[in-house]
């Protein structure tokens, strides 16, 4: 039986800030590379320069405009940005020139091998990942750090939050969409859940694990609103009790994307803007500058009552700033 409109799941909307230069041909690579030498070679770097260029072409464009400087200039350009650049702008620039699974596969390694794990990061990736994308950074994670991704993973987390990561990293996450759910699979997980929670003394975290991670997000957001209907109490208030420490906030993070993607990054890019450090912020634009950015934009404003702009402007400085606000809204290409 399929399941009744209050169930209807949105998927988050596809629509980046950055996007493709329309006249990218081999000539204007070669333009690209030499505006960049002169930002590099100047009195003084020219990072105005640099910030345009960065925000006018896409990813896939930006990787060939790289691979193209080292054949021209005969040095890597990442050494360029190192030799010419500091600190987080560089960082961020650096970033910005890397294939996006390159980047997760990063992410995920400096999550794990810093000093202290970060977990926001682990959960973050491994919740909104797709399994094909999962699929890819899996190999080419073990080929950048000659480790496999679930070896660091189990030697950096422990119990029920290292069983909830392995799980996501399967990447086996169903993918119905609401259209094809059944309404008696949604019961019988409703009902588990609450046998193994709220329904029991103990909790059973084996079947919110399963449930967790192997459900479609259409699937989660109807149990989530079934569960509701049931108990007269939300499920987030259920895991906040059943649940502490890193486990609790996997669940949770789940929950909230299943429920509103745009939502849980509206909260993730807040928390990231209180931090000390800044590579949460810089992962977060960077991830999602070719794909949602200019949704995760207007919740940002609908929820707190200002613009991510204006946020970004009174948190943050320099350089670094300005290719924050560039790419939030990229110069216009004349």
């Amino acid at each position: 039986m399929d399941v009744p409109p209050a169930f209807e799941y949105e998927a988050p909307t596809v629509q980046g800030t950055i996007k493709p230069h329309p006249k990218f041909n081999d000539g204007h690579i070669e333009d690209v590379i030499r505006n960049l030498q002169k930002a590099f070679n100047g009195l003084g770097t020219d990072e105005v320069a640099i910030i345009k260029i960065l925000t006018q072409h896409s990813r896939d464009q930006r990787l060939k405009i790289k691979e193209k400087f080292k054949a021209a200039v005969g040095q890597a350009f990442e050494d360029c940005l190192k030799d010419e650049l500091s600190g987080v702008f560089e960082e961020l620039c650096q970033a910005m020139f890397l294939d996006l699974d390159k980047y997760n596969a990063q992410c995920l390694a400096e999550a794990m091998r810093s000093l202290g794990t970060n977990e926001d990061w682990l959960v973050e990736i491994l919740v909104t990942l797709s399994g094909e994308e999962l699929s890819r950074i899996r190999p080419l994670y073990e080929k950048l750090y000659e480790q496999s991704l679930e070896e660091d993973i189990c030697h950096d987390t422990s119990g029920t939050f290292q069983k909830v990561m392995v799980s996501l990293l399967q990447g086996q996450r169903d993918n119905k969409e609401t259209h094809e759910l059944s309404q008696e699979e949604i019961r019988k997980d409703v009902d588990d859940l609450y046998n193994a929670g709220a329904g029991k003394l103990g909790t059973d975290e084996e079947v919110f694990n399963r449930i967790f991670a192997l459900r479609s997000w259409a699937h989660l957001k109807a149990i989530s609103e079934q569960y509701k209907e049931k108990t007269k109490k939300d499920l987030s208030i259920v895991i906040d009790a059943e649940f502490c420490f890193d486990e609790k906030k996997a669940f949770l993070a789940i929950l909230k994307y299943a429920k509103d993607p745009m939502d849980y990054f509206t909260d993730r890019v807040a928390e990231a803007l209180q931090e000390d450090a800044n590579e949460s912020l810089s992962r977060l634009l960077v991830a999602h500058s070719e794909t949602d950015l200019q949704a995760l934009k207007q919740k940002f404003r609908d929820t707190r009552g200002e613009t991510l702009e204006r946020a970004i402007q009174m948190e943050t400085r320099g350089d670094y700033r300005k290719l924050l606000l560039a790419i939030c809204n990229p110069p216009k290409i004349v």
